[in-house]
């Protein structure tokens, strides 16, 4: 006899009668309803929610450092289901990361690194006054709803990303573990070749 949780399950084998493979069936039935109602069932539909809470919880935490140190406000911190990686801020108030982003970063630094990057694009919104601006762009092209932004201004957000991590003690030589890991998940294209540029000048500059 097989058990699960107090539920005895006769062997099949041992189901010879047309009322035996009914049984069988309704005990495979009741052993199926145990698993998607007992707690087994609630932890799984849960646990992606709760990881995305603590994600959030302590990247926030990174991000209102780094906002205080930018003299900018803190803004609202989102995670999108998107599975490709990027990230990008919207009219300034918002900075969503996307699901596939958040996969690929190792460390705090990593993390550092992207939140800052988009927070340079919003100095650069201000300075500009592009209030009207929907979305700035982030790691990688645009999916619909992000604007493509300029590679300089890319370079500028890197740069400016750079220096706010070294400001807060974060070590800036991470950075472009990460833009070069992105680079390696793409096909020859130039999406490749700008993310390959800003890869080696953010290390170069990390260096200095």
């Amino acid at each position: 006899m097989y058990s699960l949780k107090g539920r005895h399950i006769p062997p099949a084998g041992k189901f010879t009668s047309t009322l035996g493979k009914v049984a069988l069936v309704a005990a495979g039935l009741a052993l199926a309803l145990s698993l998607t109602t007992g707690a087994w069932a609630e932890d799984f539909l849960y646990c992606q929610p709760q990881a995305d809470q603590a994600w959030l919880s302590e990247s926030r935490v990174v991000l209102s450092r780094l906002s205080l140190a930018s003299n900018l406000p803190t803004p609202r911190l989102s995670i999108s289901q998107e599975t490709r990686s990027n990230a990008y801020a919207r009219n300034a108030q918002e900075i969503v990361v996307t699901r596939g982003l958040i996969n690929n970063l190792a460390n705090a630094h990593e993390l550092a690194f992207v939140l800052a990057h988009e927070l340079g694009h919003i100095r650069l919104q201000f300075m500009r006054e592009r209030p009207s601006l929907a979305a700035l762009r982030g790691f990688s092209a645009p999916s619909g709803h992000v604007v493509n932004m300029p590679l300089e201004e890319e370079r500028q957000a890197d740069f400016f990303a750079l220096n706010l991590m070294r400001a807060l003690g974060f070590d800036s030589q991470q950075a472009p573990n990460l833009l070069y890991r992105l680079t390696a998940q793409l096909g020859a294209s130039q999406e490749r070749q700008s993310l390959e540029q800003r890869a080696a000048l953010v290390q170069a500059a990390s260096a200095e």
